[in-house]
């Protein structure tokens, strides 16, 4: 009886925070030096991940998932200057995914479990395609 209660009083307190193992999310957040592209990691709890940067002048977002999509979407700004800076010339793994950054643009890409290939993006304030 005694541990019944226990357990239901740590469901209650559990569900009225949001906490579980199947919610629990993180994320790593990032920016260029310039602070021009903002992006941040996301996994909620399970296997996939996706990464999102924006480069809001001119308003540009790009996206890619773990299951392999890589693609553009409506302008959606990331919270700037966040995170870990991404210093030119350098290569940072933002959760999964490698991020190369340079002065004039940001490349990030992952190798999905079935390919051999990586799958990715680049975004700047003159160009955003998936690759």
């Amino acid at each position: 009886m005694h541990i019944t209660k226990i357990i239901a009083t740590s469901a209650v307190l559990l569900g009225a925070f949001g906490a579980s193992s199947a919610s629990a999310s993180s994320a790593v957040r990032a920016h260029t030096p310039t602070g021009n592209i903002n992006c941040v990691a996301r996994n909620y709890g399970g296997p996939g991940w996706s990464l999102t940067c924006s480069a809001d002048d001119p308003g540009r977002t790009m996206s890619i998932s773990t299951r392999g999509d890589a693609y553009s979407t409506h302008y959606r700004p990331v919270a700037r200057g966040r995170g870990r800076t991404l210093y030119y010339g350098g290569t940072y793994q933002l959760g999964p995914y490698r991020c190369d950054s340079s002065s004039s643009g940001l490349s990030c890409s992952y190798v999905p479990s079935w390919a051999s290939h990586r799958v990715g993006f680049w975004i700047s304030r003159e160009d955003a395609y998936a690759f």
